[in-house]
């Protein structure tokens, strides 16, 4: 998956519009997992990938994440809540774009619509097992 940033200023309003509709509106119509467990591939200790195997986030939960995240700046995204464990997919708004999302087991996720505008997104009241939790920085 290709992420390509966009426009601060158009692009972080439209798919701000296109998310807060769709929260409340469009709710999420459809979520595929397509893999889960995965780690980014900077990493390499043989410990951390293993850890990262056990992030295997169900349907349910993903389709709860997307239906209560938010946007967040990439400087949450990145510092404040980074993980390297992640699962991946497809997911379709009402009758919105579809697009692709990565969910890192922080709460973070990217999700980018077929116009390839991106947003990343965040949702804390999670249940799934999150490898890293209670070794993020809160600001």
């Amino acid at each position: 998956m290709v992420i390509k940033p966009f426009c601060l200023n158009t692009g972080i309003l439209l798919v701000s519009l296109f998310l807060i509709g769709s929260s409340y509106a469009n709710p999420v119509t459809s979520v595929s997992i397509v893999s889960s467990g995965q780690t980014l591939k900077a990493v390499t200790n043989p410990s951390e990938i293993k850890t990262c195997k056990k992030f295997i986030p169900t349907t349910e939960q993903v389709l709860n994440f997307f239906n209560h995240a938010y946007p967040v700046d990439n400087h949450f995204a990145i510092d404040t809540r980074y993980s390297s464990c992640y699962a991946q997919g497809d997911i379709k708004y009402g009758d919105q774009l579809p697009g692709k999302w990565m969910l890192y087991s922080s709460g973070i996720a990217t999700l980018v619509l077929n116009d390839e505008n991106s947003v990343n997104l965040f949702y804390e009241h999670n249940t799934w097992y999150d490898p890293n939790e209670g070794g993020y920085e809160e600001k």
